[in-house]
Parts: structure tokens; sequence; C-alpha cells
């Protein structure tokens, strides 16, 4: 499984039903689930842009582009997918570098 990142701002439909929004942050856990993947965290608060950052595993990039549709079916979200790697995957990019 591979990390990724999620940047989810909130649409202005969800900011007038903002009353709502703990339930989506509910549902996410089943939407990631349903392309075999996994919350690991959520932050909420006034990120830059975005109003919660989102950390999961999914097997892949295809997964990755499923879950982001997924998770804008709604209309109440915008969300932006990142792959990220820890500490040691970027340590051996380096290593490995020409």
């Amino acid at each position: 499984m591979q990390a990724y990142l999620a940047l989810a701002k909130h649409t202005t439909d969800a900011k007038q039903e903002i009353e709502s929004m703990p339930q989506w942050h509910e549902n996410m856990r089943d939407i990631v689930g349903q392309v075999d993947g996994k919350v690991l965290d959520t932050y909420h608060g006034s990120i830059e842009d975005y109003d919660a950052v989102i950390v999961f595993e999914l097997p892949d990039g295809r997964s990755s582009e499923q879950a982001r549709l997924l998770l804008e079916r709604d209309g109440t979200h915008e969300v932006e997918i990142s792959e990220v790697f820890d500490h040691d995957e970027y340590k051996e990019f380096v290593e490995e570098l020409p």
C-alpha cells in the first residue's frame, strides 16, 4: 500500500450546510474503503486554501483517482490527492539518483 495525502476544500454548498460536514468526514472512511484503502489520519482547520488534510493508504494510482472521484461525488468538496513518501522511501530515491 502506498501513502497519499488529500487536500479537501469545502464548496459553497458545503459552507451553507456546514453542520453536516462531520458526517461527510465519517463517510470518508467508508468511501476510501470502497477502493481498498484505509484512512490513517485527518486534520481540520484553515490550511492555506483547504479545510482538511487526509492521510490514507491506497493500493495504487488508479485507486487514488477513484477515491478522489468518490469523495467529490456529492458536490461538497473539491479534493486534490498526491502520492507521498516516508523518510526511508525518500532517502532511497535520493541515494538512487544518477
